[in-house]
Protein backbone atom coordinates (compact mmCIF):
# COMPACT_ATOMS: atom_id res chain seq x y z
CA UNK A 1 0.00 0.00 0.00
CA UNK A 2 1.36 3.58 -0.70
CA UNK A 3 1.53 6.32 1.88
CA UNK A 4 -0.19 9.25 2.21
CA UNK A 5 1.53 12.37 1.57
CA UNK A 6 0.10 14.65 4.34
CA UNK A 7 1.37 18.34 4.10
CA UNK A 8 1.55 20.16 7.57
CA UNK A 9 -0.64 23.23 7.65
CA UNK A 10 -0.30 26.44 9.19
CA UNK A 11 -2.21 27.19 12.28
CA UNK A 12 -4.05 30.44 10.17
CA UNK A 13 -5.80 27.27 7.80
CA UNK A 14 -7.15 25.28 11.09
CA UNK A 15 -8.12 28.72 12.24
CA UNK A 16 -10.02 29.61 9.22
CA UNK A 17 -11.80 26.15 9.13
CA UNK A 18 -12.64 26.27 12.61
CA UNK A 19 -14.85 29.24 11.39
CA UNK A 20 -16.48 27.20 8.65
CA UNK A 21 -17.39 24.60 11.18
CA UNK A 22 -18.96 26.71 13.68
CA UNK A 23 -20.63 28.48 10.96
CA UNK A 24 -22.36 25.39 9.82
CA UNK A 25 -22.52 23.79 13.42
CA UNK A 26 -21.01 20.74 12.42
CA UNK A 27 -19.23 18.42 14.82
CA UNK A 28 -17.71 15.89 12.63
CA UNK A 29 -15.85 18.28 10.88
CA UNK A 30 -14.52 20.21 14.22
CA UNK A 31 -13.74 16.50 15.45
CA UNK A 32 -11.64 16.21 12.20
CA UNK A 33 -10.41 19.53 13.14
CA UNK A 34 -9.22 18.46 16.47
CA UNK A 35 -7.44 15.41 15.45
CA UNK A 36 -5.52 17.07 12.45
CA UNK A 37 -4.00 19.65 14.75
CA UNK A 38 -2.85 17.47 17.23
CA UNK A 39 -1.45 15.13 14.35
CA UNK A 40 0.35 18.30 12.64
CA UNK A 41 1.75 19.39 16.11
CA UNK A 42 -0.26 23.08 15.90
CA UNK A 43 -0.37 25.08 18.68
CA UNK A 44 -4.08 25.92 19.46
CA UNK A 45 -5.21 29.96 20.27
CA UNK A 46 -7.52 31.00 21.94
CA UNK A 47 -10.08 30.73 18.86
CA UNK A 48 -9.73 27.71 18.01
CA UNK A 49 -9.83 26.55 21.54
CA UNK A 50 -12.82 28.50 22.46
CA UNK A 51 -14.82 26.98 19.05
CA UNK A 52 -13.83 23.44 19.30
CA UNK A 53 -14.47 22.74 22.55
CA UNK A 54 -18.13 24.50 21.89
CA UNK A 55 -19.28 22.70 19.42
CA UNK A 56 -17.56 19.41 20.59
CA UNK A 57 -18.92 19.83 24.21
CA UNK A 58 -22.38 20.35 23.00
CA UNK A 59 -22.31 17.35 20.35
CA UNK A 60 -24.16 15.40 23.63
CA UNK A 61 -21.40 12.72 22.45
CA UNK A 62 -19.21 11.58 25.64
CA UNK A 63 -16.11 10.96 23.24
CA UNK A 64 -16.99 14.35 21.48
CA UNK A 65 -17.02 15.95 25.04
CA UNK A 66 -13.56 14.21 25.87
CA UNK A 67 -11.92 15.38 22.64
CA UNK A 68 -13.39 19.13 23.82
CA UNK A 69 -11.56 18.83 27.28
CA UNK A 70 -8.35 17.26 25.94
CA UNK A 71 -8.41 19.96 23.43
CA UNK A 72 -8.81 22.67 26.02
CA UNK A 73 -6.13 20.83 28.27
CA UNK A 74 -3.50 20.59 25.71
CA UNK A 75 -3.71 24.22 24.84
CA UNK A 76 -3.98 25.13 28.59
CA UNK A 77 -0.56 23.05 29.44
CA UNK A 78 1.67 24.09 26.20
CA UNK A 79 3.98 26.87 27.21
CA UNK A 80 3.62 29.82 25.99
CA UNK A 81 -0.11 30.01 25.54
CA UNK A 82 -2.41 32.27 27.19
CA UNK A 83 -6.31 31.23 26.68
CA UNK A 84 -8.50 34.02 27.40
CA UNK A 85 -11.95 34.05 28.81
CA UNK A 86 -14.00 32.24 25.98
CA UNK A 87 -12.19 29.22 25.81
CA UNK A 88 -12.37 29.01 29.53
CA UNK A 89 -15.56 29.41 29.48
CA UNK A 90 -16.36 26.97 26.52
CA UNK A 91 -14.54 24.22 28.40
CA UNK A 92 -16.14 24.90 31.60
CA UNK A 93 -19.92 24.81 29.72
CA UNK A 94 -18.79 21.69 27.97
CA UNK A 95 -17.96 19.63 31.15
CA UNK A 96 -21.53 21.13 32.41
CA UNK A 97 -23.55 20.09 29.79
CA UNK A 98 -21.68 16.45 29.46
CA UNK A 99 -22.42 16.73 34.14
CA UNK A 100 -19.31 16.66 34.97
CA UNK A 101 -19.89 19.07 37.68
CA UNK A 102 -16.74 18.43 40.08
CA UNK A 103 -14.36 18.85 36.91
CA UNK A 104 -16.25 22.10 36.07
CA UNK A 105 -16.24 24.15 39.73
CA UNK A 106 -12.40 22.85 39.49
CA UNK A 107 -11.74 24.65 36.56
CA UNK A 108 -13.76 27.74 37.54
CA UNK A 109 -11.73 28.15 40.48
CA UNK A 110 -8.44 27.38 38.28
CA UNK A 111 -10.02 30.52 35.81
CA UNK A 112 -9.82 32.85 38.68
CA UNK A 113 -6.17 32.70 39.00
CA UNK A 114 -5.86 33.46 35.21
CA UNK A 115 -4.17 36.92 33.70
CA UNK A 116 -7.49 37.64 31.94
CA UNK A 117 -9.36 37.74 35.17
CA UNK A 118 -6.94 40.66 37.06
CA UNK A 119 -9.48 43.43 37.42
CA UNK A 120 -12.38 41.74 36.35
CA UNK A 121 -11.87 42.80 32.47
CA UNK A 122 -11.02 40.51 29.76
CA UNK A 123 -8.48 41.47 27.41
CA UNK A 124 -9.42 43.61 24.26
CA UNK A 125 -12.42 45.29 26.36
Amino acid sequence: ARGSCRVKLPRRVFTAACRAAVGSRDVVFAKRIAIDMAADDVKYDSYTVAALTSLLGSSGNATDQDTAFAVFVSARDAPDTQLGGAAWSCAIGGLCRAGRLDKAIELLREMGNEPFMAGGVAPGE
